[in-house]
């Protein structure tokens, strides 16, 4: 089972946890505990621009998907975090992007096939080589009859010809609309421009700055980290757009070919034997 989740959860350690690969004890959970969240999490410092939502954590300067990546991204202002949730063998939500062991943690395994027993010993490849958190789901489980419904999307396709005017619908609909992944600063300013919700990235620590910037240019009317204050595009930029452009068009090709046409042959085939 797999499944992304934006929480807006602290994280919290039953036990200690250790760095030491030899260590095997205890569980690494996210917490349920709702008052330590709301007190965890800060209010946006500039309520009218879209929040920092972390991607994986602070992915950019940790393991993604652990406890240092959620506790980095808190530290670093986050309002939000997007994890990716998988089940074990026996039954435990664990944090991991991928349905394998072999990019994160060096292990050529899939994670239903791993008993959490198993699966706590082991270390991410990258430093500070981490633990496997789990994942509490007395916390998530309040949101599953929520009725308002929101929007991850690519950016890029919302950049393209064929997000144009989506974000006009989403707004009129009163849904909201999140960009993921965004890491570039002049991206995550076309994403405030255009008044969407939050923006996934990488870098929280970064998108924060690029916020603090924006206020303060547009309340000054100044240049001074033109860096961080860069809109147009590159060039490279501009073709991953078209890229994914491309993409959608055979994608939705392919969908149409397989499902859409193939459901209109069997409707024709019965028609003729009727």
């Amino acid at each position: 089972m797999s499944e992304d989740t934006q929480i807006q959860a602290p994280l919290h350690e039953e036990e200690p946890s250790t760095k030491t690969p030899a260590s095997t004890s205890g569980r690494y959970p996210l917490s349920s505990q709702v008052a330590t969240l709301n007190s965890s999490l800060p209010a946006h410092s500039f309520p009218g621009l879209p929040q920092i939502i972390s991607h994986r954590g602070y992915k950019g300067k940790f393991p993604e998907n652990t406890l240092a990546a959620v506790q980095g991204a808190v530290q670093a202002g986050t309002h939000a975090l997007e994890i990716d949730l998988h089940l074990s063998r026996d039954g435990v939500l664990v944090l991991s992007h991928d349905p394998t062991l072999q990019r994160c943690y060096g292990i050529k395994k899939k994670i239903g096939d791993c008993d959490w027993e198993y699966l706590k010993t082991l270390r991410t490849l990258q430093a500070p080589y981490e633990p496997m958190p789990s994942f509490d789901l007395t916390y998530a489980r309040q949101y599953l009859h929520t009725p308002n419904i929101s929007f991850n999307v690519n950016q890029r396709i919302l950049m393209g010809p064929f997000g144009r005017g989506f974000l006009d619908e989403a707004r009129a609909a009163n849904a909201k609309v999140y960009l993921w992944t965004v890491n570039a600063p002049n991206l995550m300013r076309w994403g405030i421009r255009r008044g969407v919700q939050g923006i996934i990235t990488d870098d929280p620590a970064l998108y924060k700055r690029v916020c603090e910037v924006w206020e303060r240019e547009r309340k000054d009317g100044i240049v001074f980290e033109p860096e961080l204050q860069v809109d147009r595009l590159s060039v490279g930029q501009r073709a991953q757009i078209w890229m994914v452009a491309v993409l959608v068009v055979l994608f939705g090709w392919v969908i149409r070919r397989k499902y859409l046409l193939g459901g209109e042959r069997v409707r024709i085939e019965e028609r003729k034997i009727t």
